[in-house]
């Protein structure tokens, strides 16, 4: 997928059942950004947009393009939240951690 996903529960989890949440956190993320490929890039630069405005940047901060970007990501992480965690989830539930595929 040219990314991978590590989530955190705060009870933890079968293995198996931990691997199959994250591939179905995975897959909502490419399937709400369009390809697979974009999830990286636009997970890091929202992660950017993070460290330069703060967790929720005002939307008046921020600069057309970036305002789509976190538009965007925050879509994908709210439908893979809800794709594992379902739609009555608290936010503090679990967290999450991306990572660039590193090449074989």
């Amino acid at each position: 997928m040219g990314f991978s996903v590590r989530l955190y529960a705060p009870d933890g989890a079968h293995p198996g059942a931990q691997a199959r949440a994250e591939r179905v956190f995975a897959q909502a993320l490419a399937d709400s950004l369009g390809d697979p490929a974009l999830v990286w890039p636009v997970y890091a630069a929202a992660r950017a947009l993070t460290e330069r405005y703060g967790d929720e940047p005002d939307p008046h901060a921020l600069t057309e393009e970036e305002f789509l970007l976190w538009s965007q990501w925050q879509a994908a992480e709210a439908a893979a939240r809800e794709a594992v965690f379902g739609p009555y989830r608290h936010l503090e539930e679990g967290g999450y951690d991306i990572r660039p595929q590193e090449a074989p």
